[in-house]
């Protein structure tokens, strides 16, 4: 993770936003963190608003397949027979 202090943040809003797309950064004022910027795909990711797309192959191969419901399966619940 990158860090910045809150003055190198703010004199360089575009670096900040730039480096914030890749990465999340960490900006600190008096040596203490006050902010972590992140993307907009990061943050959608954190709080869980954007489903995952599956890549094409995977739409064929899982198609009719309530991808949700799977997913909501304890894995320990899939393989207890075997266990």
């Amino acid at each position: 993770m990158v860090t910045m202090t809150a003055t190198e943040a703010r004199n360089n809003i575009g670096k900040l936003w730039d480096t914030a797309s890749r990465e999340p950064v960490t900006v600190e004022s008096a040596g203490k963190a006050v902010a972590i910027v992140i993307s907009p795909d990061e943050y959608e990711k954190l709080k869980g608003g954007r489903k995952p797309r599956m890549a094409g192959f995977a739409k064929d191969l899982l198609a009719g397949v309530d991808i949700e419901a799977l997913m909501a399966v304890p894995i320990d619940d899939v393989f207890e027979e075997y266990m």
